[in-house]
């Protein structure tokens, strides 16, 4: 005979290492998870089982189930390599499911869990939890605990956590940012840029060959100081961006730049409305 006992029923039979789980909290799933806790602060012990399930001809994960309090419930993805987390957050349980997809892409799915169900929140092909950690010392230390491998950035807080992407914001590069859970359950994004990081070419200077109008900025805060003009014959790299319609550039002279962007997914194509291969070469781009 099996008898679940919970903190919240009899906190004296623990011994005081253990103590009740705070009202927020994050934690790592992993691929499949069996859980007992209330998911939704209705006072009842649920009991939550997930799961992914691959296409037999494909090998892609088709398929996440959901078991909750012996009610299943499947919802369809796409990708491979499933990792989840989970987050609690304003009294609701969220499940963030990421998938590999091809070129170092994800899948990132956002579901939350009640009683009632499973309702998907999100579905996003930008942003996951993995990358590699060639540039792990810039991150605070408690994110980089050393029970997770290598690929895994840990998320343990609902309110502050690091999403990664592939951006080919005149360059192929990989970027980080930090994020927090939104009201809705949705990644909201706390930092003002990703910075930009890994490169896929062993030099990353990329070579101005006319003049670029641009806006100079501080390096620490990021604030616009004047006009500037990147001159012909310059050199940069691209160090932030917010994806969409900025690039923050520094020169070999370590000044950095803002320049306005149009982009068609993670792609500039445009700066100031010209075409990135009028104003620059040496760009490298890579998926």
């Amino acid at each position: 005979i099996t008898v679940a006992i919970t903190y919240d029923e009899e906190p004296d039979l623990f011994a005081d290492v253990y103590n009740n789980a705070p009202d927020e909290y994050a934690m790592r799933l992993g691929e499949s998870f069996d859980i007992k806790q209330d998911i939704d602060d209705d006072d009842d012990i649920d009991t939550v089982t997930g799961y992914t399930e691959e296409d037999y001809e494909s090998g892609a994960i088709n398929k996440i189930h959901f078991i909750i309090n012996d009610k299943e419930i499947t919802k369809k993805v796409d990708g491979y390599s499933a990792d989840m987390y989970l987050f609690h957050k304003d009294d609701k349980t969220f499940v963030y499911l990421d998938l590999l997809v091809d070129n170092d892409y994800h899948n990132l799915y956002v579901y939350k869990l009640s009683d009632n169900g499973v309702q998907q929140v999100m579905k996003d092909g930008m942003y996951g939890f993995r990358k590699s950690l060639e540039y792990k010392d810039e991150f605070p230390k408690e994110y980089l605990e050393m029970e997770y491998s290598n690929s895994y950035y840990p998320a343990t807080d609902p309110d502050e956590f690091y999403l990664m992407g592939t951006f080919h914001m005149l360059s192929t590069a990989d970027g980080y940012a930090k994020f927090g859970v939104g009201a809705n359950g949705k990644p909201e994004m706390k930092d003002k840029y990703f910075t930009l990081k890994n490169f896929v070419e062993a030099e990353p200077f990329i070579d101005v060959k006319t003049d670029v109008d641009c806006k100079e900025v501080d390096p620490e805060t990021l604030e616009e100081t004047g006009d500037a003009v990147l001159a012909k014959g310059a050199k940069f790299i691209p160090v932030m961006t917010d994806g969409e319609t900025v690039v923050i550039v520094k020169d070999n002279n370590e000044k950095c730049y803002k320049l306005d962007v149009k982009s068609e997914g993670r792609y500039a194509t445009q700066v100031n409305g010209k075409d990135i291969n009028e104003l620059f070469e040496n760009m490298m781009f890579a998926g």
